[in-house]
C-alpha cells in the first residue's frame, strides 16, 4: 500500500491531489467490494467447509505479485 500512495502522491500536483486521493480511495473501496464478491461467488460450501479456497488463495498471491511487478515497472519507467 505505501509504494502505491507514493507513486500516487509524485503523480499529482499538490492542487489537485485531495481529489484525486479521494477518487483512488472510491476506486480501491469499489475493487475491494468486488473482489469480495467475486471470491464468494467462486467459494462453495460443501461437507467439509469451504470448497475451492486454495485456488482463490493461489489467485489472490498471483494478483499481489502481479500488482508489484507492475509497481517496479512504473517506478522504474518514473526514473
Amino acid at each position: 500500500m505505501t509504494p502505491s500512495l507514493d507513486l500516487i502522491n509524485r503523480s499529482v500536483d499538490r492542487q489537485r491531489r485531495g481529489r484525486f486521493m479521494t477518487l483512488i480511495a472510491s476506486v480501491q473501496q469499489m475493487s475491494a467490494a468486488l473482489a469480495s464478491l467475486g471470491g464468494g461467488w467462486y467459494l462453495g460450501e460443501g461437507t467439509a467447509g469451504l470448497q475451492r479456497f486454495g485456488v482463490l488463495g493461489i489467485v489472490v498471491a498471483a494478483s499481489m505479485a502481479v500488482s508489484s511487478v507492475l509497481s517496479l515497472a512504473l517506478r522504474l519507467v518514473e526514473g
